[in-house]
């Protein structure tokens, strides 16, 4: 054998089995999160909405797994992203808050490990299709500093819902392009993804869509009209049917692509809907609060073929998701991360180990421990100057008012001599979850025992959070 040819042929064999080993098993499944925004825990109808039907991601719950307890890190928009990316609580990676498109000094760390970072050091193609919403506007937070490949959306201020006729290169970016595009955003997150589906179709791949849908306002699409439906706002149906309806395109590409039984789907909402829509399904309070209907959320695995279909009483969380991803795609476990790997669970059926789960937003902590939640107001402030009590306080105190008291105080400015039960307040609440989801019935005097106990356990968590 010509002796030139032998070593050519040596080293392209060292350099394939080379390049061999950064490529990603042949078993490593492609991973699809659909983020949902402002979704309340009962808006779909698998989890209870009478109004309605949303058949895709019914079907989606039906032949997977649907949690009943799962929860966000965060009952507003930010910090409950960085928890899903990051595996971490928000506070620890930059995130304590929500992000104005203004906000120049809390943003996700991109030094902090996440899920586009690591997938993607596996040989995953990484793309995100939607509302970034992890820091301004600057080249040091666009998606391409955390590991994306692909970016189509917008990184701060929301566009319209409807962009037809509309200064759309002002809000849409295709990579890091100002981008003019005309049509229904709900929809065109859609067509992003599916074409990156199916240029990825060849090799394993992270499809991360956060939508708007179904954040306010509910703009109709173009030759739409709006269904006439008790208690619910203009347009709001219309839009989570085209979420549902942009959910179901999805599913037909993966399976008119044979890629149904190698893709792990997650399906979520970043945190409870808006508290005056009768959509939480009992739960108190919602979007902005740290009660149930702020943080428990509509969470669905569907996996054909590896998860088995049922519903899942578990406790479970989205900082969960970037532990479990890994281990799924076969990556050893991030040293720094608070979630935990739910494989086990969703593959075997194996119980989650105990857990407790913290939050914090604003003067406002709470924890859940077992079937106890505990929320408490972390610090005292009173009203300002003007004699008005700051929205963070304001909002506090609807925690002991209905709802139908809530819409006739203004929120933004609550005069402090209006709330004459005020000094009550203060008082923190605890609640037994299996008997009293709803948070109805403050059990802090009858358990002083275990008030203490929880409130010492957070307390050593607010510790530890970066001042």
């Amino acid at each position: 054998m010509n002796y030139r040819y032998l070593c050519f042929l040596t080293f392209a064999l060292l350099l394939f089995a080379c390049q061999d080993k950064q490529r990603p098993t042949s078993d490593s499944p492609n991973i699809v999160i659909i983020l949902a925004d402002d979704l309340g825990y009962g808006a779909l109808s698998c989890y209870g909405n009478p109004y309605f039907e949303t058949p895709h991601i019914d079907q989606m719950a039906r032949k997977g797994m649907k949690f009943a307890q799962f929860y966000s890190q965060s009952p507003v928009c930010s910090p409950a992203r960085a928890a899903l990316l990051s595996g971490r609580y928000p506070h620890e990676v930059g995130v304590s808050k929500l992000i104005r498109p203004w906000d120049y000094q809390n943003s996700l760390d991109n030094k902090v490990p996440n899920l586009a970072s690591e997938l993607s050091s596996l040989g995953y193609k990484t793309g995100v299709f939607g509302k970034w919403h992890l820091g301004n506007d600057s080249v040091q937070h666009h998606p391409f500093a955390y590991g994306f490949d692909t970016f189509w959306g917008f990184q701060g201020k929301h566009p319209p819902h409807n962009l037809e006729k509309t200064e759309s290169h002002k809000y849409i970016l295709d990579g890091k392009t100002p981008t003019k595009v005309e049509g229904y955003i709900t929809d065109l997150i859609t067509d992003q993804a599916v074409q990156f589906i199916k240029q990825n179709k060849q090799q394993p791949f992270f499809a991360y869509l956060p939508y708007v849908a179904i954040h306010k306002p509910y703009t109709l699409k173009k030759g739409t009209q709006a269904r006439k439906i008790p208690d619910l706002p203009t347009g709001y149906a219309e839009a989570l049917t085209s979420l549902d309806e942009n959910v179901g395109k999805i599913l037909t590409t993966l399976d008119g692509l044979g890629l149904q039984e190698n893709t792990l789907v997650f399906f979520f909402s970043d945190h409870g809907g808006l508290e005056y829509i009768p959509l939480n399904n009992g739960l108190k309070l919602g979007k902005g609060f740290l009660t149930e209907g702020g943080v428990r959320i509509p969470a669905i695995a569907y996996w054909p073929g590896h998860i088995k279909p049922g519903i899942s009483n578990e406790v479970g969380a989205l900082m969960d998701i970037m532990p479990t991803c890994l281990s799924i795609a076969k990556k050893r476990p991030i040293a720094q991360v608070d979630g935990i790997d739910l494989s086990p669970h969703l593959l075997q059926g194996v119980k989650m180990p105990a857990r407790t789960l913290f939050w914090q937003l604003g003067e406002v902590s709470a924890l859940r421990a077992g079937h106890w939640k505990l929320i408490y107001r972390n610090k005292i402030r009173f009203e300002d100057e003007k004699g008005k009590i700051p929205r963070s306080q304001a909002r506090w105190f609807t925690y002991n008012f209905p709802v139908e008291k809530v819409k006739k105080l203004n929120i933004n400015a609550v005069e402090a001599d209006s709330l004459v039960e005020a000094d009550r307040l203060d008082n923190p609440f605890l609640f037994n979850l299996i008997e009293d989801a709803g948070e109805q019935n403050n059990l802090a005097d009858a358990y002083p025992d275990i008030l203490n106990a929880l409130w010492e356990r957070l307390n050593r968590w607010e510790n530890t959070l970066p001042k």
